[in-house]
């Protein structure tokens, strides 16, 4: 074999052998080059709308992008339960639908940057945090509920016949920092658990016969504030803490709605004048009506609940539940005022309100009057007495007009002690006050008081003391 062979045979058995040298016992297997398929992890993410693509927000994840910016790439998922969902009017204007969801529950929805479109939910949702801050439209066909911070500034809310449902702990609706100083809504807003709402300086206009619901310990106040349309229901059975607790309270409102206190309780604040122009449920003269709970009216303070088309004056109606107006702390009490007719059929009237410091205020007596007429048929009148502070030193209830009172009335003093002698003026009247039809009968007393200035019908002032014992 020539020398040129021999070589050429041994680099061939070099070849062959390799795979076996180094104590190797089996050729090395080398993987072909791939890609390698990772487990997915879901991050929360901000999701910025980009729409397009039929402009389903939940159908089509391309409609959307994770980079704060319009030219951002589109997405290839689908927001997901713990992922933000932002409409950027600095990023698009495309309007959003929904066909189906891949989840009922976001971290929070977001209008804002001058958003000018409509975003529109076809099913029942829930989210942390809402935010509409922008002249556009949020349009839920379908009840939502928001756990966390509620926040409306601008735009509207559209809707036909849901409910949004705040659980969180505040809730923020400033109209006068929105179009024209107006806030519509097509929803009803309840505001539920112990959320802290505020409604302040502009207008929120109603498209329809909505509501507002209170309930739990929720509290609501409207601030300089005028609301349109709907009802202003107060629901709320709740434990009412020394002194009240405000579950309502309004000052300087100007309200077209009516004022259902069904229970908590409803603050008229001071100074102020507050408006409730609008029926309750259905019933064409009540625009307040108190069947449980509490309205408390500040001295200083007039609620006005207007006149129908002939000039007749509309009703605060109590049928259960404490009508009360509450001293402030200064030395000259000015009275707490109803502008319209009062009519009592149960419940009870408190015209000295708990929660004042006699001792500060120098007198525990004030004055409850209401422009018009008093129609007192039922229910508890319970007058404070001060004989330290003079023999006529009282509670007053009073009428502009006529005081006309029926068989249920009872008056129910809480004097101090004070000579027999003292008389006290506890209803007066502009115009007499009145039998209730055909019956005439004075209000029912306890035995130890007794009418002090005659029992004839047509005073303008009617006077206790107490009897004498046997």
């Amino acid at each position: 074999m020539s020398s040129a062979a021999v070589r050429a045979a041994r680099r061939a058995a070099r070849v062959l052998t390799a795979p076996f040298r180094a104590g190797t016992t089996s050729p090395v297997r080398r993987n072909p080059l791939g890609v390698e398929l990772l487990e997915f992890r879901e991050t929360p993410a901000t999701f910025r709308w980009l729409g397009g693509l039929s402009n389903n927000w939940a159908g089509y994840a391309q409609n959307w992008t994770t980079v704060a910016s319009p030219g951002g790439p589109r997405s290839f998922v689908l927001p997901g339960s713990a992922d933000d969902l932002r409409f950027d009017g600095s990023i698009s204007n495309q309007p959003a639908f929904s066909l189906g969801y891949n989840t009922s529950t976001y971290s929070s929805i977001s209008l804002v940057n001058n958003y000018t479109a409509t975003v529109q939910t076809g099913t029942a949702l829930t989210y942390t945090n809402f935010t509409l801050d922008a002249p556009g439209t949020y349009d839920p066909i379908a009840d939502q509920t928001v756990t966390g911070a509620f926040t409306w500034k601008k735009g509207d809310l559209g809707g036909n016949g849901p409910e949004m449902t705040i659980r969180g702990t505040t809730a923020t609706i400033t109209p006068g920092t929105g179009v024209n100083g107006t806030l519509e809504s097509g929803v009803g807003l309840t505001f539920a658990g112990s959320v802290v709402a505020t409604i302040s300086t502009g207008t929120l206009q109603f498209n329809s016969t909505r509501t507002i619901t209170l309930t739990g310990s929720s509290k609501l106040s409207a601030l300089d504030a005028r609301l349109r349309q709907g009802v202003l229901r107060n629901a709320g059975a709740i434990t009412l803490l020394p002194g009240g607790f405000q579950v309502f309270e309004a000052k300087n409102l100007d309200s077209d709605l009516g004022l259902d206190v069904q229970g908590g309780t409803a603050h008229m604040l001071g100074g102020g004048t507050v408006k409730f122009t609008g029926a309750v449920a259905g019933i064409d003269m009540v625009n307040v009506q108190v069947s449980d709970g509490a309205l408390v009216i500040e001295n200083g303070t007039t609620l006005e609940v207007g006149v129908d088309a002939q000039g007749d004056d509309k009703w605060v109606h109590v049928t259960g539940g404490k009508l009360a107006s509450r001293p402030v702390n200064q030395a000259v009490q000015p009275a707490a005022v109803i502008k319209g007719r009062l009519v009592m059929t149960g419940g009870q009237v408190v015209v000295s309100d708990g929660s004042y410091t006699p001792q500060i205020q120098g007198h525990r007596y004030a004055t409850l009057r209401v422009n018009g007429t008093i129609h007192w048929t039922g229910g508890t009148y319970k007058p404070s007495t001060d004989p330290a502070n003079g023999a006529t030193a009282s509670d007053v209830w009073e009428a502009t007009k006529l005081f006309i009172i029926g068989a249920g009335a009872v008056i129910d003093p809480t004097p101090d002690v004070g000579p027999i002698t003292n008389t006290y003026a506890v209803l007066k009247a502009g115009l007499g006050i009145t039998g209730d039809g055909q019956n005439p009968v004075m209000p029912q007393l306890d035995e130890s008081w007794r009418w002090a200035n005659g029992t004839a019908f047509g005073q303008k002032t009617w006077s206790i003391n107490r009897r004498a014992p046997d």
